[in-house]
């Protein structure tokens, strides 16, 4: 999925209502300090942990386009060299994210607010390549490495219109539009409901911007 998407299913899945009772929404060990700070880093913890399997994404392509080089050049050749494929196995990779997300139970006996934090960037991050698992034709990740290198070829791709990728985006978008809906209902806080706008918002800004690049 697009990474807006990734953002708005982990945030609509795993954040709680502010000042809810002990955890209705999110069960995790069963314990809750109830403050609205500590609410604010979960928040924040479970929207980095959405971003992080991309983001070697984001740095390679601007430090690629800074050295001049081309998005075609990006996309067909440097994103499958070695080195940013071996980057990405270990961002994707859903063994090294349940090894932190079992380091963060583990923490939450001695440090609530830390052991959660790391429980919670954890999940995210791992419903992220759960979702991105089936949605790549050839250019996936090995998403169960060091265990193996294997990457699933699925027939369906999240933006290759000759693999079903412009249905995808449809549902993609209404998915995304119902996400931002109860991130609305369930926040009143500001920083919250301009993430869920920003990011539903940024799709029409990422077609102009695809649109432009590749034309």
């Amino acid at each position: 999925m697009n990474t807006q998407a990734h953002l708005l299913l982990a945030a609509a899945i795993l954040t709680s209502r502010p000042n809810a009772e002990p955890n209705k929404a999110l069960v995790v060990g069963g314990h809750d300090d109830g403050s609205e700070k500590f609410q604010w880093w979960k928040q924040l913890a479970i929207i980095l942990g959405a971003l992080i399997p991309d983001i070697s994404l984001y740095v390679m392509f601007v430090q690629a386009r800074i050295r001049g080089i081309s998005h075609d050049v990006i996309w067909s050749e440097l994103y499958f060299s070695s080195f940013w494929q071996s980057v990405g196995a270990i961002n994707n990779s859903i063994p090294l994210f349940l090894g932190l997300l079992i380091l963060g139970a583990g923490l939450r006996r001695y440090h609530q607010a830390v052991g959660t934090t790391i429980v919670l960037f954890s999940m995210a991050a791992i419903l992220h390549c759960l979702t991105d698992l089936p949605l790549h034709v050839d250019d996936g990740h090995p998403h169960f490495w060091p265990l193996t290198h294997w990457i699933y070829a699925s027939q369906v791709s999240y933006w290759d219109p000759n693999h079903y990728g412009q249905y995808w985006l449809m549902l993609e978008i209404a998915g995304a539009s119902i996400c931002t809906w109860l991130l609305w209902r369930r926040f009143k806080s500001v920083w919250m409901r301009l993430f869920a706008s920003a990011a539903l918002l940024s799709y029409p800004i990422m077609l102009l911007f695809w649109a432009f690049t590749t034309s």
